[in-house]
């Protein structure tokens, strides 16, 4: 728990020393931006956001690099490879680097819609696993 902001949990797991599960979305936000000011001190260092779940860790480990390396083991392609997200963790694959196929539900963020309309990828109208399953037979009928 924090002083400044009581309903916020403080943890370390096996994957991460620091994380943490805001109290509401105005403190994760607050917390955020403090954090991402100290990770600009620290090279590498990185604040990665769900929500109101959070965690530090290294700048090059995120879900961009991971679909990357699973790419890799699998020996697929970019062009190959569907990536679809709804919040900001899932920003780093929502990149042409990993994926070609990308999409978002319709209850994606708005800094996601707006990364996947930058890259051209789809906006699903439906939300939630709706949204899934209409961006999976919007790519395949392409």
């Amino acid at each position: 728990m924090s002083k400044r902001y009581p309903a916020t949990t403080l943890y370390a797991d096996s994957y991460s020393p620091f994380c943490l599960i805001a109290g509401n979305n105005g403190d994760a936000d607050a917390i955020q931006a403090h954090d991402e000011e100290f990770c600009r001190t620290i090279p590498k260092l990185a604040f990665v956001r769900n929500d109101v779940y959070a965690r530090l860790c290294h700048a090059d480990f995120n879900k961009g690099t991971a679909l990357g390396e699973i790419a890799r083991l699998l020996g697929l392609q970019p062009a190959q490879v569907f990536a679809i997200g709804d919040w900001l963790n899932d920003l780093p694959m929502l990149d042409r680097r990993f994926a070609h196929y990308l999409a978002a539900p319709a209850n994606a963020i708005e800094p996601v819609k707006s990364t996947l309309r930058t890259a051209g990828g789809y906006i699903s109208p439906l939300s939630h696993g709706n949204g899934v399953a209409d961006s999976l037979r919007y790519h395949l009928q392409r």
